[in-house]
């Protein structure tokens, strides 16, 4: 299989392996692919879903750059460029520490409580505040475990700095997916390999 796809993307054996895993990473994470395969990948026994590879060196290579880009955007020490850093969030009333009482979510940002005031990140957009994953909701979930109720200490500037870095990866995590769909449409639409052929 490796030797078919070097050959039909013009790339070494050696490095198709490793832009294979990210390619199959970006496709998997297409929510156009999940939904258009959704039968085959939900189902039983003997219908096991296909992941299309493209015959397009182009098209191949811009997802295995978008796979290799999720893939980082998950990591907490996601370390991000000048370019990407300005998601024009604003911590609005900063302190060093404080005790994070509550907080709300609303379509200007989030509001942090604590005795020492209110504290706000704004302007956040909704669709990151209410991002979520398999039903559990990203930020809604980090305020929640690290609330004082939960957490049993002080937010630190560290934690807070950690939350404003969920919050742009989050930003960028969308922005890529809504490219991902396109390309995934794209390469649906294009030759494909048939590595049985």
């Amino acid at each position: 299989m490796l030797e078919i796809l070097s050959e039909k993307v013009g790339l070494e054996s050696a490095k198709v392996q490793d832009t294979l895993v990210f390619y199959a990473y970006a496709v998997l994470s297409s929510p156009y692919f999940l939904n258009e395969f959704s039968a085959k990948l939900h189902s039983l026994a003997g219908q096991t879903p296909a992941i299309p590879i493209t015959n397009d060196k182009k098209l191949y290579l811009e997802l295995v750059k978008i796979g290799k880009r999720l893939a980082a955007l998950e990591r907490s020490d996601y370390k991000f460029s000048q370019q990407e850093a300005d998601g024009n969030f604003t911590w609005m009333n900063p302190l060093a520490s404080f005790e994070l009482k509550g907080y709300s979510i609303n379509e200007d940002g989030v509001e942090f409580t604590s005795v020492k005031g209110n504290h706000f990140i704004q302007p956040v957009p909704s669709e990151i505040l209410e991002f979520s994953v398999s039903g559990y909701g990203i930020v809604r979930e980090w305020l929640k475990y690290h609330s004082y109720s939960y957490y049993r200490k002080a937010l630190a500037a560290e934690e807070i700095d950690d939350f404003m870095n969920l919050v742009n990866r989050l930003r960028i995590y969308i922005a890529e997916h809504k490219n991902l769909d396109t390309v995934v449409r794209d390469v649906m639409a294009s030759n494909l390999i048939q590595l049985n052929s």
